[in-house]
């Protein structure tokens, strides 16, 4: 059995900001009464011990004062909801009141995370904080991204379909390069044939040539396979996790089969501009690997993913 990892999330904000409306982790229609706890698995080990806290006057006032050692300690993350529709005096009096919930938090819980959300906000982000190996799991998806000759990997968890990881991207790679660079300036360093984490690549460019490639007044040795990729990742939209993660959850819902329990064993997604390979990757998550090469099969992607498992069931369970 795997260690279970408990962290407490608050949830807060004036009665009538939209706290219920939160997809995924609440539930509940209408108005929070004091403060409504319930627990929601993630990834297998990770328990999410939401404290729903309710938006009334008075409520808020019991939360600093004779309820704050028992509601602001041991928390994990703060999620705190503005009403966007407030007047000007109720804004100015939810943003005290927020200043004031910050102050005992982090009395209370110094290590905490606080998130100010306007309505609606991506649940991913939050939960992303939580993941324990979420860097693990990045620098893997990145690995298991060049094995196949593609352009991103994508980790969902497999009952919510929140993101958990994805790839490393543009802004992550020069930053790497710029490291190798400091660390060894006497030979260049290609990212291609990196198959140590997921066995013998199917679909790896083993070019060793490299070349320069500035980005933002920034340069450094990227072969030419990485800078195809970084090129047309650039191009992707930057909401597209949360888009992705709506757009599975739906089509989930449209299949009796896989909400029905039986055993799902992937997609295939094959357009003009992209194909796109969704395969179960652990017992808690799937993973999207999107490539652009149109000589790259789409079984050539799922066998490097089956040959990642292991080592993802690993880095999800935390002992690499």
């Amino acid at each position: 059995m795997p260690h279970l990892v408990k962290k407490k999330v608050l949830l807060m904000g004036r009665s009538g900001s939209g706290k219920n409306v939160l997809p995924s982790l609440t539930h509940r229609l209408g108005a929070t009464i004091d403060v409504e706890q319930s627990h929601q698995r993630f990834l297998g080990s990770l328990v999410l011990n939401l404290w729903d806290c309710g938006g009334q006057s008075s409520f808020l006032e019991s939360y600093l004062n004779s309820q704050k050692s028992t509601v602001f300690a041991h928390v994990g993350v703060l999620i705190y909801v503005f009403d966007v529709d407030a007047g000007a005096a109720e804004w100015r009096n939810d943003l005290a009141y927020f200043q004031q919930c910050l102050r005992t938090l982090f009395a209370y819980s110094p290590d905490a995370a606080a998130f100010v959300l306007v309505h609606k906000m991506a649940w991913s982000q939050i939960v992303h904080t939580l993941i324990p190996n979420a860097t693990a799991l990045k620098r893997g998806l990145t690995t298991l991204t060049r094995a196949c000759g593609a352009v991103e990997a994508v980790l969902f968890e497999k009952t919510t379909f929140l993101l958990i990881a994805h790839s490393e991207g543009l802004r992550s790679m020069i930053d790497e390069n710029l490291l190798m660079a400091s660390s060894s300036s006497s030979s260049p360093v290609s990212t291609e044939g990196s198959s140590s984490v997921v066995g013998t690549s199917v679909a790896t460019d083993n070019s060793s040539s490299t070349l320069g490639l500035n980005v933002d007044g920034v340069g450094g040795n990227i072969s030419t396979s990485e800078k195809k990729r970084l090129q047309l990742l650039s191009q992707l939209s930057a909401n597209r996790f949360e888009r992705i993660s709506s757009l599975l959850k739906v089509f989930k819902l449209s299949c009796p089969n896989w909400t029905n329990g039986e055993k799902w064993h992937g997609l295939h997604i094959q357009l003009p501009e992209f194909a796109a390979v969704i395969e179960p990757l652990t017992v808690n998550s799937y993973v999207m690997v999107l490539s652009a090469d149109e000589r790259i099969t789409p079984e050539a992607i799922r066998i490097n993913i089956r040959m990642a498992k292991q080592k993802f069931e690993d880095l999800q369970a935390g002992s690499v």
